[in-house]
């Protein structure tokens, strides 16, 4: 197939596993020029694929266009961004204030401007089965959706585990973008509740770096950020990784031999089941209890028997995170299903 495939760059952290996904691709024989955005396109192009919901727009119209197929993914809508669920669940709590509700509005506009063109693909997927739903409801449509799941970047971990290791420290570490609903300040608070005298390793980038550093003052909390370069190092010294709304990492991390805290939630049951270890969602408290088992009370073997499993679910498709190679090939079943009903 020649498929030219559409998908948002990222300065802060390199190369994206949407723009990953695409290129290998080319792997299975497959033609594939990579973009964020095309004005024309060979007219030889059998099929046009979107990776993202902010380029589903261009996309679409690129295949009426040319009357080609379309193949499109959002990751998610945001529940707390469509009045779904209020803001205080995910992360908008403390001194983090509500968002204000005219803001909240030109969020539900973004996002029905971004279905619109993502619901008439040929072939449509989101992150997750547990987002179907609220897309559906949120559309007023009854969609036939698929799911696109991750796969973990294997080439990168090998080239990091063959090289020198780091040794094991009393540190904690998050890897995540430094927004609200991440709730690395859920991580802050607990970390003080348990008087936690390591290191708080916070790869990322993002908007709430300041506040970080403010809170994690009054805690007596020691943080050292990161960038995205720096996050195989941080998570394989850590003594546990904690992930609390987050796709990859989780698997990445049980590659590196660091076991995984997250809230309990519907998203990440579907992606891990029962290979991570699971906070009630929002409890700071039992944040912070699981936090001391993991500091004070896991030895090496018990670290490595919770990894190891993780590993053999992943490699075993026991669970819904994939080999990178299986994701792609799901990818690639997704776009040659596209072409199929088009015609």
């Amino acid at each position: 197939m020649k498929i030219v495939g559409l998908t948002p760059k990222n300065s802060d952290t390199g190369e994206t596993p949407e723009e990953r996904y695409l290129r290998k691709l080319r792997d299975l024989g497959h033609e594939v020029i990579i973009g964020e955005q095309f004005s024309h396109i060979s007219k030889d192009t059998d099929v046009v694929v979107a990776m993202s919901e902010v380029s589903c727009e261009n996309a679409f119209k690129l295949a009426a266009a040319y009357n080609l197929p379309f193949y499109a993914h959002m990751e998610w809508l945001p529940k707390w961004r469509i009045f779904l669920e209020h803001e205080n669940q995910w992360g908008y709590d403390g001194a983090l204030k509500d968002i204000p509700y005219d803001k909240k509005m030109n969020f539900v506009r973004m996002y029905q401007y971004y279905s619109m063109f993502w619901a008439l693909a040929d072939v449509k997927s989101l992150a997750a089965d547990c987002f179907h739903t609220s897309m559906k409801d949120f559309t007023g449509r009854k969609l036939d959706i698929v799911t696109k799941r991750l796969g973990i970047d294997m080439d990168n971990i090998n080239k990091y585990l063959s090289g020198i290791r780091e040794k094991k420290c009393n540190e904690v570490t998050c890897v995540a973008r430094f927004v609200p609903h991440k709730r690395i300040h859920h991580v802050i608070e607990a970390l003080g509740m348990i008087n936690f005298n390591g290191t708080l390793n916070l790869v990322g980038y993002g908007e709430l770096k300041s506040y970080y550093e403010t809170i994690s003052k009054l805690r007596k909390i020691n943080i050292k950020f990161y960038n995205s370069n720096d996050k195989f190092k941080c998570m394989d010294r850590a003594k546990v990784t904690v992930a609390l709304w987050s796709g990859l990492v989780p698997a990445e991390s049980m590659y590196l031999g660091t076991p995984v805290l997250t809230y309990e939630s519907e998203y990440m049951k579907e992606l891990f089941d029962d290979t991570l270890t699971y906070s009630a969602n929002n409890s700071i408290p039992d944040l912070a209890y699981n936090l001391n088992y993991f500091l004070s009370e896991a030895t090496e073997k018990d670290r490595e028997q919770f990894c190891n499993y993780g590993k053999e679910c992943i490699e075993n498709n026991t669970i819904n995170t994939y080999t990178e190679e299986e994701a792609v090939k799901l990818l690639e079943t997704f776009i040659k299903t596209a072409i199929e009903v088009k015609k």
